[in-house]
This record gives C-alpha cells, sequence and structure tokens, in this order.
C-alpha cells in the first residue's frame, strides 16, 4: 500500500531524508521489488526525490506520468500512453547534490563549447518492459547525459530535444 501510494503521488519513503543510507523498497502487489532502496546498498545515495510510472493490474496503478512532489525536482518522465504489460515499472530517484552546474563534462558534442552539468545524479531502474518514454526537464536544461553503468560520464548521449514552453522533451528508450 505504502509503494502504491507513493508512486501514485510522487512521494519519497523516506524517514531521513538527510540521511544517507535510510531509504526503502518500493514493491509492486506481487511483492517484487520495483525500487531496491533498502536491500541494494548501492541504491542509498539515490534516495532523494524518488517517483515512478507504472502499470500493476492487482493493486489498479496505472501510472503513466510522474514526477516527485519535493521542491527542486527536476525529472519527469511520461510513458507515451498505455503501459503494454503487467507489472512494468520506471522509477527513478536523485543524489542530494545541489551544485547547480558546477561538473566540468569531457565530450565531443557540437558546438565545441564548455559543458558542465549539476551535482546532482538521477538513477533510473525499469522492471518489466515499459519501453520508449517522454523524458521532461526544465528549460535551463539543454542535454540529457546518459550511461547505462556506474562512472558517469563515460558514455553519454544527445537525445533530440523540442521546447515545450517551460519544458524540454525527448523521447528515448532508458
Amino acid at each position: 500500500m505504502r509503494s502504491y501510494l507513493a508512486i501514485r503521488g510522487g512521494v519519497t519513503l523516506d524517514a531521513n531524508p538527510a540521511s544517507t543510507s535510510v531509504n526503502y523498497d518500493y514493491l509492486a502487489s506481487d511483492g517484487t521489488t520495483i525500487w531496491p532502496g533498502t536491500s541494494n546498498p548501492g541504491y542509498q545515495p539515490y534516495h532523494h526525490d524518488v517517483a515512478g510510472i507504472g502499470r500493476d493490474d492487482a493493486s489498479a496503478l496505472d501510472q503513466r506520468k510522474s514526477q516527485s512532489i519535493n521542491p527542486g525536482s527536476y525529472v519527469a518522465i511520461d510513458n507515451n500512453g498505455a503501459f503494454a504489460a503487467d507489472k512494468s515499472f520506471e522509477t527513478w530517484a536523485a543524489t542530494m547534490a545541489q551544485r547547480p552546474l558546477a561538473q566540468p563534462i569531457h565530450h565531443q558534442l557540437t558546438p565545441p563549447a564548455p559543458f558542465f552539468r549539476l551535482g546532482r545524479v538521477w538513477y533510473l531502474v525499469e522492471t518489466g518492459a515499459v519501453g520508449a518514454v517522454k523524458v521532461i526537464v526544465p528549460a535551463h536544461a539543454d542535454h540529457l547525459l546518459c550511461e547505462r553503468k556506474p562512472g558517469f560520464p563515460k558514455r553519454f548521449g544527445q537525445p533530440k530535444w523540442r521546447s515545450s514552453r517551460w519544458r524540454w522533451q525527448c523521447n528515448c528508450n532508458l
């Protein structure tokens, strides 16, 4: 029930947000872990602004778009429609770092100018088969750096962004 309400409302389950080690597992109705915040120590630094989208037929959850309700939360994800299968989830969370655009990026992007990224890093977990989603960030963010393995940023991409009023959005399969 707690996981359902947290995913439905964009609420982070955490009794002590200032801690670097307190976190919670988010579970589907059958007990499948969809965010291993406690059971996997590698996720413990990423326990701020937890949010998720997903489908869980047994609990009548069909959350197609979500963003953490916490102030300063940057990332929203939209499934672009219905989920193809039951027990499909995409959950994400961030580290607490707040320094805006302080981390230099060594890149081969065009134009060849210095780029910087936020100190905050998001981690995303897909359970089941979610497929392509729309990632939405504030208008002042114009690049999304993606990688599949720790050691950020060894590999990153530059998806095609388009403006939508005060936000940028891109479609990608994370």
